[in-house]
């Protein structure tokens, strides 16, 4: 915290001349501050001197960043007492935004500025001063990968997703029935019939002259004693098989 007062050197109501004895103590977070360049003597508090109305009064300070990261420096003020007198002060320093590196050391110049129009009527002020380091972990730029590599992954997983969905499209639009006849006979239609998805297709049997229809067998192990066959709602492949016998 810095405390400042403002003391009127007049004492009549037409005040011509005023004077801002400025001290106070300072805050620090995460960072060490120090008198002089070497960093050996601590700094306990602040001494702007005597500054009239419309000047300015310098501080130089040094920052040393005392911990195992990066410190992002900032200044703050804050707590203005009375509120109004932050129309008439402000304080600025030349290290706003500054990275220290572990144990590196920066100068800080503060500058507290007094209005020229500053209230006569003011007889004593306070506000607080932060200057804070803010921690940066990463001290590294990290990897990244390559756009092209990044873009040539999305591409080669949009291309799996779309093969997954036309192979799904393709075998929900079409199946196929595998037909076939033994000797002496015939069935159709035959061979590799190719079957609209959720459809109905039908076979007919035909034994040659002096034959009879022996079996037919469906997907391998149904027999199936009536024919025509038909199969209902195709949603899968299947096969279908007929044998004949002559007639006695």
């Amino acid at each position: 915290m810095l405390t400042a007062s403002l003391v009127s050197s007049a004492v009549s109501p037409q005040v011509k001349s005023q004077s801002v004895p400025s001290k106070g103590t300072l805050t620090v977070i995460n960072l060490g501050v120090y008198s002089n360049s070497a960093c050996t003597a601590n700094l306990t508090a602040l001494d702007f001197g005597t500054i009239s109305p419309g000047a300015t009064s310098n501080i130089t300070l040094w920052l040393k960043n005392i911990g195992n990261s990066n410190e992002t420096l900032s200044l703050t003020t804050n707590t203005w007492s009375p509120a109004t007198v932050s129309q008439w002060l402000s304080l600025s320093w030349n290290q706003a935004g500054t990275v220290l590196a572990k144990n590196q050391v920066v100068a800080a110049n503060l500058t507290l500025t007094v209005s020229p129009s500053v209230d006569p009527s003011l007889s004593d002020f306070t506000f607080n001063v932060v200057i804070a380091g803010t921690s940066n972990s990463l001290t590294a730029n990290p990897v990244s990968t390559p756009l092209y590599l990044v873009l040539a992954a999305v591409i080669a997983a949009a291309a799996a997703i779309f093969s997954i969905f036309i192979a799904i499209a393709v075998k929900r639009r079409r199946q196929r029935i595998t037909s076939s006849a033994g000797v002496n006979g015939a069935i159709n239609p035959s061979g590799s019939v190719s079957v609209k998805y959720n459809d109905t297709e039908s076979f007919t049997i035909t034994p040659d002259s002096g034959y009879h229809i022996a079996d037919v067998v469906v997907d391998v192990f149904l027999r199936v004693l009536f024919h025509p066959y038909s199969f209902i709602n195709i949603k899968a492949a299947h096969t279908i098989t007929a044998g004949f016998a002559i007639n006695t």
